[in-house]
């Protein structure tokens, strides 16, 4: 099996940066992504097609609340996470209090405050349950 990859889905450049320096500072290979954006705020997944992206990673950390999520158009975070969750992906998902959907942790997504630190994000992406729906997720070193 090839190395772990992670998709970063956060709208805040700042943001996905720092949290995609974290885990490739774990050693994870990771792809970042700043979701739906204007005018459409529609994206691959958001159409039900495959995102190429998602295709190669085997868990997604999705911030919740996305650019399309504030202006309550095109594609919404939670659209993107039943994308990622049929697909089998690992789901790594940031709520906060402010979402206009709250997810619960279950065994199959994995939930985290927005602001949560370093150790606590690591800690969720290395802990991330497979889910049960569609493929394993996982691909191997070519």
């Amino acid at each position: 099996m090839g190395r772990t990859s992670v998709l970063v889905v956060e709208p805040d450049p700042t943001r996905r940066d720092e949290i995609a320096g974290w885990l490739e500072a774990e050693g994870w290979d990771v792809f970042m992504c700043g979701g739906p954006k204007g005018p459409e705020y529609t994206c691959l997944g958001g159409r039900g097609e495959n995102c190429p992206l998602a295709e190669v990673s085997d868990t997604v950390v999705l911030d919740m609340q996305l650019d399309s999520d504030l202006v309550m158009y095109g594609t919404p975070g939670w659209m993107l996470l039943l994308n990622y969750f049929e697909r089998g992906k690992r789901i790594v998902a940031l709520s906060g209090a402010d979402d206009s959907v709250h997810l619960l942790t279950d065994e199959q997504v994995t939930v985290i405050p927005r602001s949560a630190d370093r150790a606590t994000l690591v800690h969720a992406v290395a802990h991330a349950p497979k889910a049960k729906g569609g493929s394993d997720g996982e691909h191997l070193a070519g």
